[in-house]
């Protein structure tokens, strides 16, 4: 079955799991196939999403020869404080979205530094 259809899957790793609006969440990622780099594709999408499932950025990066690249994402200043996720696939794995990878990471937005202050 994986010989017709190909099972890339994409791993994700971040400097940390929560963060404050304005910061950077920095990033390296891994495309892989059968457990080695994968070549079937060359661009990574990444997209942050909130809790109702709105997409509130998305990038696009090009694999390195390794099925590898570093990635970062500014977290706009103006979020909510909730939780939020990072999903990452290629194209082709939209046709599997089972093996979309994801990470749920909690960011502290504009109405946390509203209530810190006070």
């Amino acid at each position: 079955m994986t010989e017709e259809f190909p099972q890339e899957k994409v791993f994700v790793q971040t400097d940390r799991s929560w963060y404050v609006g304005g910061e950077t969440i920095w990033m390296k990622a891994w495309c892989t196939l059968d457990g080695s780099p994968s070549f079937l594709s060359r661009i990574l999408y990444v997209d942050i999403v909130n809790a109702d499932g709105a997409v509130i950025g998305k990038k696009m990066y090009k694999l390195d020869s390794m099925a590898s690249t570093p990635a970062d994402f500014v977290i706009p200043y103006d979020l909510k404080s909730g939780n939020y996720r990072i999903n990452a696939y290629t194209l082709w794995m939209l046709n599997f979205p089972d093996y979309v990878f994801s990470k749920d990471v909690f960011i502290y937005g504009s109405d946390y530094r509203m209530y810190a202050a006070k």
